[in-house]
């Protein structure tokens, strides 16, 4: 017996399974549109003036560096050990990932079609640089180095864990 003289035999079976098919991928459909277009979850982020020094909030949108009335601002990933804060790397995007992300913003704006959009897309993976507090060099975040200082947060050898806006 083939298919199509199942479905023939049985067309109350077939609709109602047709119909479970649409409503789950409708209701697919609405989630991926809520989560696109709910807002983030933090919508706050950290930054440093002063290399990791100390830290405040602000908007979690801002594209590190960026200049505040205390100097130039980076990105700053705050965590908790043994009851103290600190700031374990410092992070900013590079100068030609900045530019092609501004400059994929007003493109957008003025509804012409985007150019770079390589470094677009990579922004937040290829087109960061980090760095310990305190250390004058800048390393890619996808090297080896950019990878020891984002994942080796813990100062003390203990347990490290990330403090949230």
């Amino acid at each position: 017996m083939g298919i199509r003289e199942i479905i023939n035999r049985n067309q109350s079976l077939t609709i109602v399974a047709a119909g479970i098919l649409v409503l789950g991928a409708g209701w697919m459909v609405v989630g991926q549109a809520r989560a696109i277009f709910s807002p983030p979850l933090f919508d706050e982020a950290y930054y440093s003036t002063d290399d990791g020094k100390t830290w405040f909030l602000d908007k979690k949108m801002k594209m590190p560096p960026f200049e505040t009335g205390q100097g130039t601002a980076v990105g700053a990933e705050v965590y908790r050990e043994a009851g103290k804060e600190y700031v374990a790397f410092l992070h900013r995007y590079t100068a030609e990932t900045k530019s092609a992300i501004e400059a994929y913003e007003r493109d957008k704006a003025a509804n012409v079609q985007p150019k770079r959009m390589d470094l677009v897309m990579g922004a937040d993976i290829s087109g960061k640089e980090v760095k310990k507090p305190g250390s004058p060099n800048w390393v890619s975040f996808t090297s080896p180095e950019g990878r020891v200082i984002t994942t080796a947060v813990a100062r003390d050898g203990g347990t490290a864990e990330k403090v949230e806006p």
